[in-house]
């Protein structure tokens, strides 16, 4: 059979029973009218879910970023006191020629150090977790230490005191 007399026979069965071919053509609109309105159902829930997904994301970015932000601020404090503590050291050396005072101070150096040294590890994990993103997407990025503009010293001075 062709399409023609396909269509042939389709119209004369709707000339037959043109009550019952409505009562069908009705019932197949709702029934697609409902299938869509239930997929436009599922997309508009599935969005709204990816929306709060993405504000519960924002708030914990936030929280993260003025975490980094304290411990920016805390690191330039600590920085500003280290530079200090140098000049007090430097002029206590330097000028009045006191090694003793210089000796006293590289523990406390040594203290204040390794605290930026924390502080600062601390930042570049919450910089990394504010790059990727809270909860996600590339797992195998593994971040970048941070570069350091002056060289590290590799050797510590002993600090025995001559007697």
């Amino acid at each position: 059979m062709d399409s023609l007399q396909l269509l042939e026979q389709g119209i004369s069965l709707i000339l037959a029973a043109p009550v019952t071919s409505g009562v069908l053509v009705v019932i197949g609109a709702v029934m697609a009218w409902l299938l869509a309105n239930a997929f436009a159902q599922q997309r508009l829930t599935a969005l709204q879910r990816q929306f709060q997904a993405r504000d519960e994301k924002k708030v914990l970015i936030e929280e993260r970023l003025a975490a980094v932000m304290r411990n920016e601020d805390m690191l330039k404090t600590q920085v500003a006191a280290l530079q200090e503590y140098f000049h007090i050291v430097e002029s206590q050396v330097l000028h009045e020629g006191r090694v003793p005072a210089l000796i006293a101070a590289t523990g406390s150096t040594a203290s204040i150090i390794t605290n930026i040294a924390l502080t600062t590890e601390a930042l570049a994990g919450s910089l990394t977790v504010l790059r990727l993103g809270v909860g996600g997407g590339n797992n195998n990025h593994r971040p970048q230490p941070p570069r350091l503009t002056e060289p590290l010293l590799t050797h510590q001075p002993d600090t025995a005191v001559a007697a």
